[in-house]
């Protein structure tokens, strides 16, 4: 099992609401054996992928929601 968190850190609570939003419907549909999970509190968002694949497919993943924000 791998495992990748992505933490993004921001002053203005809407604009993090506004993106954690944006990325939820993208969670929804995820293939076998990948989970992600994400908690907005005290001005950070934290999302966590577990991707039971290769590194490279969490590599990916992480990548995919970078460019999504």
């Amino acid at each position: 099992m791998n495992k990748g968190v992505l933490r993004i850190y921001l002053n203005d609570p809407k604009l993090l609401k506004s993106i954690l939003d944006a990325l939820t419907p993208d969670n929804k549909i995820l293939p076998k054996g990948m989970s992600i999970s994400s908690t907005l509190d005290d001005g950070c968002l934290t999302l966590t992928v577990i991707c039971e694949d290769g590194i490279g497919s969490l590599l990916n993943t992480l990548d995919e929601l970078i460019e999504s924000v």
